[in-house]
C-alpha cells in the first residue's frame, strides 16, 4: 500500500510545503498524489512543479482548469473538488503525459480524471487520447482504464469523483 500526500490547503499549498511535509517520515510507502488543478490554483507551475516531484509520485489527480475559474480564484486558493475536462482549461496535458513518460521511475502510476462531474468524461477520455493515452471502455459507456505509452498504466475511476 501506498500513501500519497496531496498539495492542498495551508501546508501543503506551495512547492516548499510539500516537500516538507512529504520529508517528515522516512519510508519507500510514502509519496504524492499531486493534484495537477489544485497546483495551478494555488499559483504554482504546475507543469514545473509536477516534473520536480515526478519521482515521488504515486497518484495524480489529473484535473484542469477552465479559463473562467483560473480568473476568479487562481491565487486565491490551494484547491478545489471541481475541475473542467482535461484538454478544455489551462493545463499543458501533452506536458504532463511527457514528464511522466520521461520521470517516472514507477512501472505504473495512477491518474484518476476529476472533472467535478462525473458525468463530462463518461465514455470520452478527451484530450488525453489525444496524446497516446487510451481508454478501456466498459459496457456501461465508463472508459475502464487509461493508459500512457507502453510502460505506465492508468487506471480509470470515474466513480470516485464525487460532484
Amino acid at each position: 500500500m501506498l500513501i500519497g500526500i496531496e498539495q492542498h490547503q495551508i501546508y501543503s499549498k506551495t512547492p516548499k510545503g510539500l516537500d516538507r511535509l512529504y520529508r517528515l517520515v522516512k519510508s519507500p510507502a510514502i509519496g504524492i498524489n499531486f493534484d495537477t488543478g489544485n497546483a495551478y490554483l494555488a499559483g504554482a507551475d504546475p507543469h514545473k512543479w509536477f516534473a520536480d516531484v515526478i519521482d515521488r509520485v504515486v497518484h495524480v489527480h489529473a484535473k484542469d482548469i477552465s479559463v473562467a475559474h483560473s480568473k476568479a480564484e487562481r491565487g486565491k486558493v490551494a484547491g478545489t473538488p471541481v475541475g473542467c475536462a482535461c484538454g478544455e482549461g489551462v493545463v499543458d496535458w501533452k506536458e504532463i503525459v511527457r514528464i511522466i513518460k520521461k520521470g517516472s521511475k514507477r512501472k505504473e502510476i495512477c491518474l484518476s480524471v476529476e472533472c467535478g462531474d462525473a458525468g463530462a468524461g463518461r465514455g470520452e477520455p478527451g484530450a488525453l487520447e489525444t496524446l497516446g493515452v487510451t481508454a478501456r471502455i466498459k459496457p456501461d459507456g465508463w472508459p475502464a482504464a487509461l493508459a500512457v505509452g507502453a510502460r505506465i498504466r492508468v487506471p480509470f475511476a470515474p466513480d470516485m469523483v464525487s460532484s
